[in-house]
């Protein structure tokens, strides 16, 4: 099962939660959003957050890590990325394909992931310190 998956337009705000070892961590598509809060995203089998089909996911002081896939994915998606550690995700930290919508990433890091940190196909708004 996925830790937390919105659809259809919902809207889902965790804030200190752990989503940890479920089939994918977090996900939001058909226009659903989800805001992220002082979490850790962990050990999940695919990718930590996935944003896709029109989904959004605003991810504030997070730490997402160790999951089988991508730290964080977009397809079609749109994401703000704020004060985030994206690290030793078996992929890339931040993929995007798809046309992804709007991303915006600030203040964050997301070194030490198996391909890189953000994959280069990825059209952000950098803002602040991010690492590589």
């Amino acid at each position: 099962a996925k830790g937390l998956f919105a659809f259809e337009g919902g809207r889902a705000t965790l804030d200190g939660c752990t989503i940890e070892s479920n089939k994918g961590g977090v996900e939001a598509r058909d226009q659903a959003a989800v805001t992220l809060s002082n979490c850790e995203i962990r050990g999940n089998t695919g990718s930590g957050v996935y944003a896709h089909d029109g989904g959004t996911a605003n991810v504030t002081n997070c730490r997402i890590t160790g999951n089988t896939m991508n730290g964080i994915l977009l397809k079609g998606g749109t994401a703000t990325i704020s004060n985030c550690t994206v690290t030793q995700n078996a992929q890339f930290g931040l993929s995007c394909s798809g046309s992804p919508g709007a991303i915006s990433v600030a203040n964050s890091d997301f070194s030490g992931n198996t391909l890189q940190g953000i994959q280069p196909t990825c059209t952000i708004t950098r803002s602040g310190t991010i690492k590589e």
